[in-house]
């Protein structure tokens, strides 16, 4: 939570993707003096005072704040202020480690419910009856949608709204149906429109209806035009930008990370990977009997460190099985997707521990190079890395052992570690490829934990930079378990 912990400052505003629109005035010109019953860790921050300044005047609007800026805690401010039975829709794995442990640091006095972890009648039950800040991901959304829209929503914030660039699904129609029809929607990204500006189309559409044209293709061809016979690729229509960025900014605000000057020098964030329902009941049957039925192959563990290596695989979508690897889950997958479009056009490290995790990702994420134990030839490594520093990959995969002391990686300030291991040299270190003289950019590291698993106690560990297992033996002895997950609270 460091990273809301930011400001005095003023921020030019403006588009990350987007380079051509014009800027904002400085923060300080456009904060309420006085009159807003502001939590006290936030009193100072001009960011937030803006965000409800225009709330207050605003019932329908954008807020597209980089990654580490505050937008969860601007969010949960105007729904503080409010004081109404709210919705936010925001994606699995921020539902807990996002949004809940904001709310119970920054707001313990606030009523919520997070839905996800309920069954459907509960969730069902929660919603007709329930007047407090209800948290559910997209996918929840389109399964309780009939009933979400008759019971008496006040306010939306929709986060990670790029969401909607899939104009045509049931999650962006239903959405655009509902926030369209409550009394206040606010709309949170940090890469409203990754691809092409097309993408602001479905956002704005459910925030102003017909600014921007009532149908998708009356704005296209308003402000684009195809450059090829089959109408496959479009670009911009350079002579009506100026009319298309004024319109965007009645109803936009955007900050980009950089031009914060005040961030911490290094900000921290788990994403709740939730597994698959096979994937846990594999998970479980293992750690209790050291032995798994997996696809019709029995896997053993003979001893408490091949169980350990063994749970760590499950937890990433995979275990290694004689000579092959038999896949189990993609859900961690997915919630790096997630990230990665959340993170935008920035270069990536992605730091994987074992081989079959790296060739995984390597044929998922495009753009993207590898520097791990199988490439043998020390030049190609450091042609990758070449490659990489130049900007010729958007994405650096590698394992932490492969790419450990003395490498300097400061043109990327995002690391992502999709799986972690027990060596807390390795974590020091793979954190410390960014975070080197030279580095102009703020650092932010993601971390990928399933929920209730190995991967939580191996973070907890590192934290505490504790250089033996004693934690994870516990953990795999069993009646400790709860002790341990209660701990991470």
């Amino acid at each position: 939570m460091a990273s809301y912990r930011i400001i005095c400052f003023s921020v030019l505003v403006f588009c990350r993707n987007f380079r051509d629109f014009q800027c904002f005035p400085s923060l300080q010109s456009w904060c309420p003096g006085e009159g807003l019953n502001l939590h006290p860790e936030n009193q100072d921050q001009p960011l937030i005072k803006k965000a409800l300044n225009i709330a207050e005047k605003m019932p329908k609007y954008c807020f597209f704040f980089d990654t580490g800026t505050g937008k969860t805690i601007s969010a949960l401010e105007v729904i503080k202020q409010k004081q109404c039975k709210g919705l936010i829709v925001a994606p699995l794995s921020t539902l807990k480690t996002v949004w809940e442990d904001s709310i119970d640091e920054f707001y313990p006095d606030m009523k919520y419910i997070n839905l996800y972890p309920f069954n459907k009648p509960k969730r069902e039950a929660f919603i007709r009856n329930d007047n407090s800040v209800h948290i559910i991901n997209p996918d929840g959304f389109k399964i309780h949608f009939e009933t979400i829209m008759k019971a008496n929503y006040k306010c939306l914030i929709l986060d990670e709204s790029s969401c909607l660039k899939g104009r045509t699904t049931k999650i962006a129609k239903t959405l655009i149906k509902f926030g369209q029809s409550i009394e206040s929607s606010y709309l949170l990204s940090g890469t409203p429109a990754p691809n092409t500006k097309m993408e602001f189309f479905p956002q704005l559409y459910l925030i102003a209806p017909g600014l921007l044209g009532f149908n998708f293709y009356s704005f296209r061809n308003r402000y684009f035009h195809p450059v090829d016979r089959n109408g496959y690729k479009w670009v911009e229509n350079s002579s009506m930008q100026e009319d298309f960025i004024e319109r965007l900014q009645k109803y936009c605000l955007f900050v980009k990370k950089s031009d914060v000057l005040d961030l911490p020098e290094r900000t921290y964030e788990v994403r709740e990977v939730i597994m698959s329902t096979e994937q846990s009941k594999i998970y479980k049957q293992m750690k209790k009997e050291f032995v798994a039925e997996i696809k019709g192959e029995t896997i053993m563990s003979p001893n408490v460190l091949s169980k350990i290596m063994k749970l760590r695989q499950i937890t990433s979508g995979f275990v290694y099985y004689n000579d092959s690897t038999l896949k189990i889950s993609d859900r961690k997958i997915k919630a790096l997707h997630e990230v990665l479009e959340e993170i935008g056009n920035n270069q990536v490290i992605i730091w994987a521990n074992f081989k079959a995790e790296i060739k995984e990702l390597l044929k998922n994420i495009p753009n993207s190079v590898a520097i791990y134990g199988d490439i043998a030839n020390q030049t190609l490594k450091d042609n990758n890395l070449s490659m990489f520093k130049q900007g010729q990959y958007q994405y650096l995969i590698a394992n932490p052992a492969s790419l450990a002391h003395g490498v300097t990686i400061v043109n990327a300030s995002y690391a992502i570690y999709y799986s972690l291991s027990y060596s807390n040299e390795q974590w020091q270190q793979s954190q410390d490829r960014i975070y080197r003289y030279g580095q102009k950019n703020k650092c932010t590291y993601i971390i990928l934990n399933c929920k209730d698993t190995i991967d939580e106690v191996l973070y907890r560990t590192l934290q505490r930079k504790e250089k033996d297992y004693k934690e994870v033996l516990e953990y795999l002895k069993g009646g400790k378990q709860d002790e341990i997950l209660e701990s991470s609270k």
